[in-house]
C-alpha cells in the first residue's frame, strides 16, 4: 500500500491537505465565499469528460460547477420534492437524470436546463441508473425495481418479488451493462440479469448484508466486489460472481474512535483503480473526516489503516463525495452548503495500521429472515476467462441491440433497429421536405409493401426536437386503430433517424371533399364518427393529440372506400389520470379556449378540434375567423359563433345540436367522445340526410383555395399572436415545454404542396361568407 501511496494511487493519504484546508487555499479547498442558499448538497457526480460536477441540492435544484474552479457553471429548478439521485451521462456532457420524492424521473439536456423526458413513475423514487447502452433505465421505489426504455419513456417491466422494504440503490454493473444490483432496507442486495424476464431465473445471487443498505458501489480489476454501507454504521464487502461475504465489518465506527479518528458515521467508499485500494471515508457531526484504506484481500482482511485526515473543509456532516483518481482529486459536499476540493502536492507516510473486530463468512444464497424460499445455487457470472460453452452473452455498448436478446432487454431495443434502413427498404422518390426531414416512398424488400419513410438528420435537432420526436415515437408505439397511421418500425443510425410508416396516398381530408361534386351530411357524420372513435381511443390510453386539424386527417389511398387516418402526433401527449397540461401549442384556427387562457387542460381540447372540424365539414368555413390573429383568439376564447343562412338552411338540428355541445367554452361541459359517438347525428347514420348541401361545395373550395394561398404568409404572425396570447404559466412536471404552436418532430416535414406552414403553424383560415363570426 505504501508504494502506491508514493506513486500518487490515492490522493488522500497525504497529510498536506490538513494544513492547506485549514488556511483556506483556494486550490484545495474550494467556495471558501460563496454559499449554496443554506441548502444541502446531497448528491455530486461528474459529468461526460469530466467537464464538469453535477450537484443535487436540497432546495430541488441541480447545479453545475467546474471541476478546475468550482465556480458555477449553470442552476435550474429541477424537481418539486428534494431529490433523491442523480445520473451523469459517461458519453455526453449535456445529459443526466434525476429522481425525486415527487414521483418522476426526469432526463436533462443541461444546454436548455429542459427535461427532455419526464418519466411518471407513480411512486417516490429513491435510486435510478441507466445502463445497456443508455438504452434502460432502472428505478428504485418501495420494494419494486422497474424498467423504462430511456428513448420513449415506456415502462418496460418490473422485479417486485424479491424484495420488500424500499430499495435505496439501484446500480447498473459498470463493465457488464445488462446487469443490476438493488439495495433495500430489507438488508438484501439482489444482482439481476436484465435480460432475463421471470424475476427468479434473473435473479443471479442474493446478499444477505442483514442491515438496511445505504450505499453501494463496485471495486475489484473486473469490478466483481460490492461494498455495502448500512444504517447501521456496518460495512460489507462481497464477491458478486460466487455470492461470497469477503468480509464483514461490524464495529468500524467504534474502532475508528478508539484509535483517535473522531467518527459519527460513515460516508462512502472510493476505489483507487489505479492503485487496486478501497478507502473508506468516515465523518464526524463538526464536518471532519478521515481516509481509511480497507483490506479486502486475504492477507488484509479485517485490517484498517488510516490514509489521511480531511479537517477544516466543513462545519457539519458531509453527505456525497467524487474522487478522481487520474488527477488524485477528492470532492466533498455537505450540510454546511459548501463544496470542497481536496488535492494533494506530494505524498506522505501514512500512521499505523489496527485491526477491527470483524468475522468472515460465506453468504448462503438464503434470506434467514424468511423473506425468500431457497432458490437454486447462485450462479457465477461470465468473464472473459470463461470458457464460451458455458458463458451467457453479455451485453456491451455496441450490443445493446443483437436480435438474441429477451426479457426486459428486448423490449427497450425491439424497436429500434442499430442498422441501415436500406438493407429492408428500396428508398423511391422524395414525397416532401423540411428543415430537418425528408419524405420518401419505399418498398419493403421482403413482401413488396409500400410504405412512407421519414429520414430525420439527426444533427439539424435541436433538444425540443428530440423531444417532440421521441414523443411522436413513444405514441404511434401505444397504438394501433383502424383511423390512426401506423408507425411500422424505427431505424436509428449514426447520422439518420428513419420512421418507417404507414403511406397515405389518398391526400388530406378538404383536398377530397372539394373533388366531390356533391357533398351530404351522412358523409360528414360519418368522418366524425371515425375521427370521434380515434379520439376515444387515444383517451383511453392517456394520449392528447392537441393539434387536431384537416392537415392532419389523411385518406389511405384514393379508393372511394378508403380509410381516413389522424396523422402526426409530433405535438401529442402522454398524461396519467386526471393530470393536466400547460404547453401552449396547437393551430390557432382549431385550439381550444383554455390554451389560449393559459389554463391546465386536459384531453377535451381535441373535441373542442372537432368541434371545429365538424362545422366546417358542414357549411365549407370555419365558426371562427378573422384576419387578426389577436382577435380570432379573443372570439375563440368568447365562444361565439352561429349559423348563418343560407349555409346552414339545410343542416339537420341533430348537426347543430352536436356542434353545440362541442363548441362549449367550459372544458367540464363539453362532450367526451364517448357522448359524440353516443350522440344520435353519429350513432345512428341511417336517420341522416343523404342529400347534397346546396351550399357546401362552393364555400369549401373557396376556403381551401385560399388556405393554401396564404400558407407561409401567416407563419411568423401565427407564433407570435399565440405566443403573446397566452398567459405564461409554468409547466407542470409531467408536461415539460416543447416549443408553442410549432410541432417539431415529423411535423417539420413540408409536403409539396404545403399545408401547414414549416414547424407545423398552419395557414390562416379563408374568411367566412358574410354574417359568420
Amino acid at each position: 500500500m505504501r508504494s502506491a501511496l508514493n506513486r500518487g494511487g490515492l490522493a488522500l493519504a497525504q497529510t498536506a491537505v490538513t494544513a492547506f484546508a485549514a488556511t483556506g487555499d483556494t486550490a484545495l479547498v474550494t467556495n471558501p465565499s460563496e454559499e449554496f442558499d443554506y441548502e444541502y448538497v446531497l448528491a455530486c457526480q461528474p459529468t461526460a469528460n469530466k467537464s464538469g460536477l453535477a450537484l443535487a441540492l436540497s432546495n430541488c435544484k441541480i447545479q453545475l460547477r467546474s471541476l478546475e474552479t468550482l465556480g458555477l457553471l449553470h442552476e435550474f429548478h429541477a424537481h418539486n420534492s428534494t431529490i433523491n439521485d442523480v445520473w451523469t451521462s459517461p458519453s455526453s456532457p449535456f445529459q443526466l437524470a434525476t429522481c425525486s420524492s415527487d414521483e418522476c424521473v426526469k432526463l436533462w439536456d443541461t444546454r436548455a436546463a429542459l427535461p427532455a423526458m419526464v418519466v411518471p413513475v407513480g411512486r417516490e423514487v429513491w435510486s435510478l441508473s441507466i445502463g445497456c447502452g443508455e438504452t434502460l433505465l432502472a428505478t428504485g421505489t418501495d420494494e419494486l425495481a422497474q424498467f423504462y426504455d430511456v428513448r420513449t419513456g415506456n415502462k418496460l417491466g418490473q422485479y417486485g418479488e424479491s424484495h420488500v422494504d424500499a430499495i435505496t440503490k439501484v446500480r447498473f454493473h459498470p463493465t457488464q451493462p445488462a446487469f443490476v444490483v438493488t439495495a433495500s432496507e430489507d438488508g438484501v442486495v439482489c444482482f439481476f440479469d436484465c435480460r432475463i424476464p421471470d424475476e427468479d431465473d434473473a435473479l443471479e445471487s442474493i446478499l444477505n448484508v442483514e442491515s438496511a443498505v445505504t450505499n453501494v458501489g463496485f471495486f475489484g480489476p473486473q469490478q466483481e466486489n460490492i461494498f455495502c454501507l448500512t444504517g447501521t454504521e456496518t460495512l460489507d464487502l462481497w464477491n458478486l460472481w460466487t455470492a461470497e461475504r469477503l468480509h464483514h465489518y461490524d464495529t468500524i465506527r467504534d474502532d475508528c474512535n478508539k484509535n483517535g479518528l473522531s467518527t459519527d458515521y460513515l460516508i462512502d467508499c472510493v476505489y483507487d483503480d489505479q492503485s487496486n485500494e478501497l478507502f473508506l471515508l468516515a465523518g464526524n457531526h463538526d464536518g471532519d473526516m478521515n481516509a481509511v484504506a480497507i483490506g479486502t484481500d486475504a492477507a488484509s482482511a479485517g485490517k484498517l489503516q488510516h490514509a489521511a485526515a480531511l479537517k477544516g473543509g466543513h462545519k457539519a456532516c458531509v453527505r456525497c463525495i467524487y474522487y478522481d483518481p487520474e488527477n488524485t482529486t477528492l470532492y466533498t459536499g455537505g450540510e454546511d452548503t459548501r463544496l470542497c476540493k481536496w488535492t494533494v502536492p506530494g505524498a506522505a507516510e501514512a500512521t499505523d495500521g489496527y485491526s477491527s473486530s470483524s468475522s468472515s463468512r460465506r453468504a448462503t444464497g438464503l434470506d434467514p429472515a424468511g423473506i425468500r424460499k431457497a432458490r437454486k445455487a447462485s450462479r457465477p457470472l461470465a468473464t472473459s476467462e470463461t470458457p464460451p460453452h458455458s458463458r451467457k452473452r453479455l451485453l456491451g455498448a455496441t450490443s445493446t441491440h443483437s436480435s438474441t436478446m429477451t426479457g426486459i432487454m428486448k423490449k427497450v431495443t425491439e424497436f429500434y433497429k442499430k442498422d441501415e434502413c436500406s438493407k429492408y427498404y428500396k428508398l423511391g422518390k422524395t414525397l416532401g421536405t423540411g428543415s430537418f426531414a425528408t419524405v420518401k416512398s419505399a418498398i419493403s424488400k421482403a413482401d413488396n409493401s409500400r410504405w412512407a419513410v421519414k429520414c430525420i438528420d439527426k444533427a439539424s435537432l435541436t433538444a425540443e426536437d428530440e423531444e417532440a420526436l421521441r414523443v411522436e415515437v413513444e405514441v404511434l408505439q401505444l397504438v394501433h386503430h383502424t383511423n390512426i397511421v401506423q408507425l411500422k418500425e424505427v431505424f436509428d443510425c449514426h447520422k439518420t433517424f428513419y420512421m418507417v410508416m404507414e403511406e397515405m396516398s389518398g391526400g388530406e381530408l378538404f383536398d377530397r371533399i372539394v373533388e366531390k361534386e356533391k357533398y351530404s351530411e351522412k358523409e360528414a357524420s360519418c368522418v366524425v364518427k371515425k375521427l370521434a372513435d380515434a379520439l376515444l381511443y387515444c383517451h383511453q390510453k392517456g394520449i392528447v393529440h392537441r393539434d387536431l386539424k384537416p392537415e392532419n386527417l389523411l385518406y389511405q389511398s384514393t379508393d372511394d372506400n378508403a380509410e381516413i387516418k389522424i396523422a402526426d402526433f409530433g405535438l401529442a401527449k402522454l398524461i396519467r389520470g386526471d393530470s393536466l397540461m400547460q404547453t401552449a401549442c396547437g393551430t390557432p384556427g382549431y385550439v381550444a379556449p383554455e390554451i389560449l387562457e393559459g389554463r391546465p387542460y386536459g384531453a377535451e381540447v381535441d373535441l373542442w378540434s372537432l368541434g371545429v372540424i365538424a362545422y366546417i365539414l358542414l357549411c365549407g368555413f370555419p365558426p371562427f375567423y378573422d384576419e387578426n390573429n389577436a382577435a380570432l383568439f379573443q372570439s375563440i376564447k368568447s365562444g361565439v359563433y352561429d349559423y348563418p343562412s343560407p349555409y346552414w338552411d339545410c343542416v339537420s338540428d341533430l348537426a347543430k345540436d352536436l356542434i353545440s355541445r362541442l363548441l362549449v367554452v367550459d372544458p367540464k361541459k363539453r362532450f367526451t367522445a364517448q357522448q359524440v359517438l353516443e350522440h344520435p347525428w353519429v350513432a345512428d347514420i341511417h336517420g341522416v340526410s343523404g342529400d347534397a348541401l346546396p351550399h357546401f361545395t362552393q364555400e369549401m373550395k373557396r376556403y381551401n383555395a385560399r388556405r393554401r394561398f396564404r400558407y407561409g404568409i401567416m407563419a411568423a404572425k401565427t407564433i407570435s399572436a399565440l405566443n403573446s396570447a397566452q398567459k405564461r404559466v409554468s409547466a407542470s412536471d409531467f408536461d415539460p415545454p416543447v416549443a408553442a404552436i410549432a410541432a417539431v418532430g415529423l411535423e417539420a416535414v413540408k409536403t409539396a404542396a404545403p399545408t401547414t406552414t414549416e414547424g407545423g403553424t398552419p395557414a390562416a383560415p379563408a374568411p367566412a361568407p358574410a354574417g359568420t363570426q
